[in-house]
């Protein structure tokens, strides 16, 4: 009987083993079970696209040159992330995408979305229709995006935003839209009507040539607004204002030759605020009176030729980061310039080829806490040892400048820097790197050095005579004067008065003079100019 069941037990081991030679036809399946949500099927997944299942339910049919969007009768209802960027699809129609979250269009040929094409994907958070042929959005297919929270249209040919074109009660939730490198040259009032959720713009390389007051209202709740790369020659006064709460603004690459008092008005939580590469001839003061939180400041290629300490306001103290490089024509920067910046932190002052010296006390108040530094690329010969913390620094950049090596710059050697600066000059070390010379090689002039000692001693010699004529004349003035101020004249002379009226003579126009001696002389004939000349005399 044992042998019997070990016998067939055998048979069926190698009966599988036989079977297992031979490819079992699989079994297709047409659908999944209704209200399935895990459901995976291959078969559901649309030609040329990959699918996943959970948790992310993806359909990616990018690249795949698709002219048309597959047909929804192929596609899994649940999807979430939708993909199908890099194709030839013209227009966007309507589809039922009841589960969908991310979808990603860019990189097509559209030129029209439909009315209704997001009318049945009311949960999409997040909308990409970038680097396309759009040239125009109209709010009507927006409407259905109540969920939406990242909207992306760079990259297209919008030519403007039409009033109330982003419509804040439709998008409830929006809070970032990507306008950039798109033709928009206008903006029309209330573009972003009650677009309160918003939270960061970008309108940067468009072609916008004024800010108005009307084109940013509905944005009380912005934070950063992007508008450089445009053709800006314009702001005007109070275009701000609704922006209360922005903190971050870039107005770089723009054609301002001038800001005007109240450009920034309302601005009071403004912390970094960037100006470069404009035609500013002067830093914008006036203007940067209004914000009072400014922490990072960027002037950069602008025409500038000099920093004064009235540049900078005093409401800019908590100011942490400046940046003042690519100048061709600044040349210099005032040694009180930084007065106010005890909190700076970060300065950049590199790229300006007039930019030949700096002032030895400019980072004085800020000489605890400065832990960047960038100086690079200018024409500066010798920089003073106690200029800056060179120890305490994170990041130090002294390259690219016209370095003297000679005696009043072998300090630097005792600091990592110097292994980055290449002399210019004297010529007997020009082109050589500073690493590389030993400590005989930093001469100085002596005809130099003799004629700034002579130089000094002439000052020196100037300042004490300019001392001892002071004294001289004030000793002369005090002599002279002598009288007013002790009250006193040669020894024997009456001199001392001690009482002009005397209220208790019956005559009131009677004068009694009193000198030392205790004598006393009346006479009622006295006139003023009479005790005048009386005083005088005794004086």
């Amino acid at each position: 009987m044992a042998s019997s069941k070990m016998y067939l037990g055998f048979s069926l081991l190698v009966i599988v083993c036989f079977l297992s030679w031979f490819p079992v036809p699989s079994v297709s399946v047409d659908h999944c079970a209704d209200g399935d949500k895990n459901c995976t099927d291959a078969n559901l997944c649309p030609s040329k696209c990959k699918c996943e299942g959970p948790p992310d339910n993806i359909t990616d049919c990018s690249n795949q040159g698709l002219e048309a969007i597959p047909e929804i009768a192929e596609m899994n209802s649940y999807t979430s992330i939708f993909y199908l960027n890099g194709n030839k699809l013209g227009t966007l129609w309507r589809h039922t995408l009841p589960m969908l979250k991310e979808y990603f269009v860019q990189n097509n040929k559209l030129t029209h979305i439909r009315d209704d094409a997001f009318l049945d994907m009311p949960n999409i958070t997040m909308l990409n229709l970038s680097y396309n042929s759009l040239d125009e959005i109209s709010e009507r297919p927006l409407k259905y995006l109540s969920s939406l929270v990242t909207l992306d249209i760079s990259h297209n040919n919008l030519s403007a935003v039409a009033i109330h074109n982003f419509n804040g009660e439709d998008l409830k939730a929006l809070k970032t839209l990507d306008l950039s490198n798109n033709n928009i040259s206008t903006i029309g009032r209330e573009g972003f009507y009650k677009l309160n959720s918003l939270v960061q713009l970008n309108l940067c390389h468009n072609r916008l040539k004024t800010v108005d007051t009307g084109m940013l209202l509905g944005l009380s709740g912005l934070s950063s607004l992007y508008l450089d790369n445009n053709n800006i020659n314009h702001i005007v006064n109070k275009a701000f204002q609704p922006l209360w709460s922005v903190t971050t603004l870039t107005l770089n690459n723009n054609d301002l030759t001038g800001l005007d008092r109240l450009t920034f008005f309302n601005m009071n939580k403004l912390e970094s605020l960037n100006l470069g590469y404009n035609m500013l001839e002067k830093v914008p003061s006036e203007s940067l009176r209004e914000p009072t939180f400014l922490k990072k400041l960027i002037l950069d290629g602008n025409q500038i030729e000099k920093i004064e300490k009235e540049d900078f306001p005093l409401n800019l103290s908590p100011l942490a980061t400046l940046s003042l490089s690519d100048m061709t024509v600044l040349n210099l920067i005032h040694g009180n310039s930084f007065d106010d910046f005890e909190k700076l932190r970060s300065v950049n002052i590199s790229r300006n080829p007039k930019l030949a010296s700096l002032a030895h006390h400019l980072f004085y108040r800020s000489f605890h806490v400065i832990r960047t530094v960038d100086i690079s690329r200018n024409a500066l010969t010798e920089v003073d040892e106690n200029i800056l913390p060179w120890d305490l620094l994170f990041s130090l950049d002294v390259s690219g400048n016209k370095w003297r090596c000679d005696c009043n710059v072998l300090w630097m050697t005792h600091y990592r820097f110097h292994k980055d600066i290449k002399c210019s000059s004297p010529a007997s070390v020009a082109d050589k790197m500073y690493i590389d010379l030993a400590h005989s090689d930093f001469k100085c002039d002596q005809k130099k050095n003799a004629s700034e000692d002579n130089r000094q001693g002439i000052r020196n010699g100037l300042a004490a005579t300019a001392l001892v004529v002071s004294v001289l004349l004030v000793g002369f003035l005090v002599y002279r004067f002598r009288s007013h101020f002790l009250c006193f004249k040669k020894p024997g002379t009456y001199n001392t008065l001690y009482n002009i009226y005397d209220p208790t003579r019956e005559n009131s126009n009677n004068v009694v003079i009193k000198y030392r001696g205790d004598q006393e002389r009346v006479d009622s004939k006295t006139t003023g100019v009479d005790m005048d000349n009386e005083m005088k005399a005794i004086l």
